[in-house]
């Protein structure tokens, strides 16, 4: 069974449209993205949240393993018109199954550049 064609399906099919760039041109992209409702951050800055909150700083990206975000992560900007939202990558990770790239995660954050 090809986990990566079912997953890649399934996104492209129930995700949202972003567009991905870095420094040149832009990629869209299906993908899922949600809200980090984790009780604390400890896995970025070291700093805890108070039990139960919730400060909507950092959000969670689920790609087909197509979408490669190679270093430096904090290059890339995703943006994502239905949610009227800009992020940057904090991390990134693909998960493997078997030696085969099924997925990709990354941990975004909010895009702060230039006029936001």
């Amino acid at each position: 069974m090809n986990y990566s064609k079912i997953t890649g399906d399934l996104i492209r099919r129930f995700g949202c449209s972003v567009s991905v760039s870095n420094g040149g041109g832009s990629k869209t992209h299906s993908v899922f993205i949600q809200p980090l409702r984790y009780k604390n951050k400890i896995y970025l800055d070291g700093s805890a949240l108070t039990q139960g909150m919730y400060d909507g700083s950092h959000y969670l990206l689920i790609a087909p393993p197509e979408l490669e975000l190679s270093p430096p992560l904090e290059d890339y900007v995703i943006e994502c018109p239905s949610m009227k939202k800009r992020f940057t990558v904090r991390k990134s990770e693909t998960y493997f199954f078997m030696d085969r790239p099924v997925y990709l995660w990354a941990v975004l954050g909010c895009y702060e550049g230039e006029g936001d």
